[in-house]
């Protein structure tokens, strides 16, 4: 439950009032409290609709005045007749001159104060045709945003059915996770994106529809794809997928989503072949649950050199994970032709000799938890 100051706080915020100092302190808050990053978000949302509200209360009340103004105008006289019967009354001309003078300016007057009336009120017209259009338009506005806050509580509302890993591994949006995490949703490529997410614990801003493009069920991997509108890229990874085989021993670790907080584990390459002697493979001496399906194997630079794909059953703390080396090969399947932005690998790596810690921060940004619905 949130506090007043709290609260206040949090209006402060959006409202650009806290000093550098309360500026800093709170926006440190928000990247280590998922609550209230959340309820900063909610704010921002409700803050929004309160304000088309508004304006559509504005265009209502302008529109009532438009009217008005109008109804008033549409009573103005012409004045031409006063100055037709002074000169009626002064007698300079004859009275037959006078008189077709007064009945030409009369008939004159008429058609002119016709005119400016019809042009007036077609004027007015115009801009009541314009004001409604608006009204319209903000009435249309607020129907998309409770469209939209109906739609998100019913994708929190459904039924997870699978889940795991997934990471990065170019920043257009394409990333690597395990064919069996989204296999469920793999009838029909169409509409996949309605159905399979991703969401980043540590970021509460990404959470994105994603489709998969490409799947290899014997080696257990599928690349994905990010099909939100919304995507912007992910910039520059810091990372590279190793292409140099990892030595019996060296020291590796994983960043997954066994459950909704992304988990560190570490451990040692303890054997160059996988389950049943598998040459495309590595067993890891890394304890994995469920969840950690198809997170990345890490080695100390930061480089990834293997995908998890399973556990041992029979030995507590051992696990297999695909070589980078196949992985390659599995990308180099997917037809250029059937991508709309081609899959371009990360060339850099911006980790080796950071400590671990600093190395993690670094990394659960382009981590996510798969979630299937």
């Amino acid at each position: 439950m949130m506090t007043n100051k709290q609260i206040e706080q949090i209006e402060r915020y959006l409202e650009g009032q806290l000093s550098a100092k309360e500026l800093r302190q709170f926006e440190e808050e928000l990247s280590n409290d998922k609550f209230l990053a959340q309820e900063v978000e909610a704010h921002q949302k409700l803050r929004k609709g309160f304000d088309k509200y508004a304006k559509s209360k504005q265009l209502k009340s302008m529109l009532n005045e438009f009217h008005e103004e109008m109804a008033a105008q549409s009573k103005v006289k012409p004045s031409s007749l006063n100055f037709s019967i002074k000169l009626f009354q002064k007698k300079y001309l004859p009275t037959i001159a006078v008189a077709a003078s007064v009945a030409l300016i009369a008939v004159l007057s008429t058609v002119f104060t016709l005119d400016y009336i019809k042009t007036l009120e077609g004027k007015q017209y115009s801009r009541v045709q314009q004001l409604a259009r608006e009204l319209n338009q903000t009435k249309l506005s607020i129907n998309d945003l409770k469209n939209t806050i109906k739609a998100q509580e019913n994708q929190h509302s459904r039924v997870q059915k699978s889940g795991g890993t997934c990471f990065v591994i170019s920043s257009d949006g394409y990333l690597i996770t395990n064919y069996h995490v989204v296999k469920k949703t793999n009838q029909h490529l169409e509409g996949m994106a309605d159905s399979l997410v991703i969401e980043s614990m540590t970021n509460a801003q990404h959470r994105y529809r994603i489709e998969m493009i490409y799947g290899n069920k014997d080696k257990d991997i599928a690349i994905l794809k990010i099909s939100d509108s919304n995507f912007t890229g992910f910039g520059k990874l810091p990372y590279t997928l190793e292409k140099n085989i990892a030595d019996l021993g060296e020291e590796v670790f994983t960043l997954a989503y066994p459950k909704d907080d992304i988990v560190y584990s570490e451990g040692t390459v303890s054997s160059k072949t996988g389950f049943d002697s598998d040459t495309t493979e590595y067993q890891v001496s890394i304890p994995v649950n469920r969840g950690n399906s198809g997170s990345p194997v890490f080695n100390s630079k930061g480089n990834i050199i293997g995908v998890i794909t399973k556990k041992d059953k029979d030995s507590e703390g051992v696990a297999f994970a695909l070589k980078t080396k196949e992985l390659f090969k599995i990308l180099e399947e997917v037809h250029p032709d059937s991508l709309k932005i081609p899959i371009v690998l990360p060339k850099s790596n911006k980790l080796a000799g950071v400590k671990r810690p600093q190395q993690i921060k670094k990394l659960q940004d382009y981590i996510f938890q798969v979630k299937v619905y």
